[in-house]
């Protein structure tokens, strides 16, 4: 069975074939815009576990770079949590510490609350207290949450602490914010972590 008559050019053939791809890319481009408004909500507003994973290995890149030698990383539960695990993996498996909290709201303002004003470690942490230690925040924006926890670790006896964040906005009030992954305009929303898909899931106790 033949396509083509005999007398059929190469010329005829090729333009033929551009064609068929012409109306395959437009199948293509439909089905796309078709498609899309559907997944866009849902798959877009998230970042997928590659790309979390380079803006944790470009945060400890900085860190390394920096020169300092931490002795303690204390996460933000939940997501900052997770975030001082993946970080504590690149950095020799330093220790990890995850301290939670809860935002109280009123009167047009936000107060942070770490439900105790330090904590209390087994006495073989005493020499650690001298030491640099890094507190992490998954997010940056506006940095309360960063600034009560490094009140607390102060009144907890560390005298040497960096804060640090994945990703900050650009209005953030952590001016004195030593690593970040990843800053974002702060007329727009970064995309959330990968764990935040998860059903009912919530970044703090209430």
């Amino acid at each position: 069975m033949k396509f083509f008559s005999d007398n059929v050019t190469i010329v005829e053939i090729i333009a033929f074939v551009l064609v068929i791809l012409q109306i395959l890319f437009y199948i293509v481009q439909l089905f796309y815009l078709i498609i899309s408004p559907i997944t866009a909500n849902k798959f877009r507003k998230f970042m997928s576990w590659r790309q979390y994973n380079r803006l944790i290995d470009k945060l400890a890149k900085s860190i390394k770079k920096g020169g300092i030698n931490y002795k303690m990383i204390v996460g933000i539960g939940r997501g900052g949590a997770i975030c001082a695990a993946s970080l504590s993996c690149r950095l020799e498996s330093i220790p990890v510490l995850a301290l939670d909290r809860e935002y109280i709201t009123g009167n047009n303002s936000k107060i942070v609350s770490f439900y105790e004003d330090q904590i209390i470690l087994n006495n073989k942490y005493d020499e650690m207290k001298k030491e640099h230690i890094l507190i992490l925040s998954q997010q940056s924006d506006p940095g309360i949450t960063l600034s009560a926890l490094e009140k607390v670790m102060k009144n907890s006896g560390f005298e040497k602490i960096d804060k640090c964040a994945v990703l900050k906005s650009e209005k953030t009030n952590d001016v004195d914010l030593r690593y970040c992954a990843f800053t974002y305009s702060a007329d727009k929303k970064c995309k959330k972590f990968p764990w935040e898909k998860q059903k009912n899931y919530k970044d703090t106790m209430k």
